[in-house]
């Protein structure tokens, strides 16, 4: 056998497509030599060449065991190792160019198992919503990019938990589906429910109403609480009424709660037509989901009324324990321009007044970023500093040049 070819300094990976396309064309129309090198690296082979078997000669020629370890050296010598591929994987996800992800995942197969720097991987940029709310299917396929996604599974992409997290946490129902049916998604009680699978819900509970499946969290009624907002979530009524039940007789104080407001059928509706959005700070219970709906849902009314009216019965939104809700009220009225409803607030002597050193928050970048400057002099009274984390969901989305805010319906 001869000496491997030499490749030069600087390699075209195109020039090397175009050889591995010649000696295909050149093996089927009966060339000797092109036959003879075809033999001596693939002696079982048969014409014609496929271009994959071309492509595999040529590789050997080169002294390369395949033609993925050929064009990883091509470029890297080219200076276009793993980071340009995935950099250029990330552009054709976002132009949902699947014969180009194609493309880069065969000549880089190590894109499935790559990681950025902070720990993210490929397929969050196929999963993850552009929009936050992504309920609605005509959304999800113009937010998320499902073909790409379903492309990076089957060639054995990582999955990481926070994939199938924001799914949840946008309603991207799709994402999950496909997740579901690729084996990649752990069975939680919470996955089942938002996925509609009443039956795979039930099997979650023995005969006592005891949760027998994995949970992330040390105590039931969180796992049944999160549950039951995602049944709200993705609008399975039936599953938000079994699991209702669930977290009643995990804390008795629910029902009695819904039953001086309406009544279980009406407060599951409430919830599934003016769910929570995005993420939250720290695991949240069906009435305070309620509550933080109803408060924020009066803001954006410019209903006071009904905002004083919900503070007054829920004396606890105001001590020390629910800072993180005071600051995301302050926050939501500074965007809506709803002044009086920063100063009813603060009226009632929350514990943020009392918060040193004061906890962080965007209202203050909120007020002028929204043209609403004159809210500062309230403000002052916290001190707010900025946050430099993301915001945690407030049950409204932010406004967005992007996508608007969908209307709150069913207030009480």
């Amino acid at each position: 056998m001869s000496a491997p070819k030499s490749l030069p300094r600087r390699p075209s990976l195109e020039s090397l497509r175009k050889q591995a396309k010649k000696l295909a064309r050149e093996v089927a129309g009966g060339n000797a030599e092109a036959l003879a090198r075809a033999r001596a690296l693939l002696p079982h082979s048969v014409p014609p060449l496929s271009q994959r078997d071309a492509q595999l000669v040529l590789a050997r020629e080169y002294g390369f065991a395949g033609w993925q370890d050929l064009t990883a050296e091509v470029l890297k010598r080219l200076g276009k190792g793993i980071a340009w591929a995935a950099d250029q994987a990330a552009r054709a996800i976002h132009d949902n160019d699947v014969e180009r992800l194609r493309q880069l995942l065969t000549e880089h197969p190590g894109l499935v198992t790559w990681h950025a720097p902070d720990g993210g991987v490929l397929l969050q940029h196929a999963t993850s919503s552009y929009a936050m709310d992504v309920s609605d299917p005509d959304k999800e396929r113009t937010f998320t990019r499902l073909r790409c996604a379903e492309l990076l599974l089957d060639a054995g992409a990582t999955v990481v938990p926070v994939i199938w997290e924001n799914a949840l946490n946008t309603g991207a129902l799709g994402i999950l589906q496909l997740l579901w049916r690729k084996g990649v998604i752990p069975h939680r009680l919470r996955i089942v429910a938002a996925l509609g699978e009443l039956e795979a819900v039930r099997a979650c509970f023995d005969e006592s109403g005891t949760l027998r499946v994995a949970s992330d969290h040390p105590d039931p009624r969180t796992e049944a609480n999160e549950a039951f907002l995602y049944a709200c979530r993705f609008r399975h009524k039936p599953i938000a009424a079994f699991l209702l039940d669930r977290c009643i007789a995990l804390n008795g104080e629910l029902d009695r709660r819904i039953a001086a407001w309406q009544n279980r059928s009406a407060f599951i509706d409430y919830l599934i037509e003016n769910p929570l959005w995005g993420t939250y700070p720290a695991p949240i219970a069906p009435w305070r989901a309620f509550i933080m709906r109803q408060l924020c849902g009066a803001i954006g009314h410019d209903d006071l009324a009904t905002f004083s009216r919900w503070l007054e019965s829920e004396s606890d939104l105001l001590d020390d324990a629910n800072v993180g809700v005071q600051v995301q009220l302050i926050e939501h009225a500074c965007w809506t321009n709803r002044g009086p409803f920063i100063a009813r607030l603060l009226a009632r002597d929350p514990a943020i007044l009392r918060r040193h050193p004061p906890p962080p928050s965007a209202a203050l970048l909120d007020a002028l970023a929204y043209g609403n400057a004159h809210l500062i002099p309230l403000l002052t009274t916290i001190r707010p500093t900025t946050r430099t984390s993301a915001t945690p969901c407030t049950g409204v989305p932010r406004p967005s040049n992007r996508f608007s805010i969908p209307p709150l319906r069913g207030l009480a």
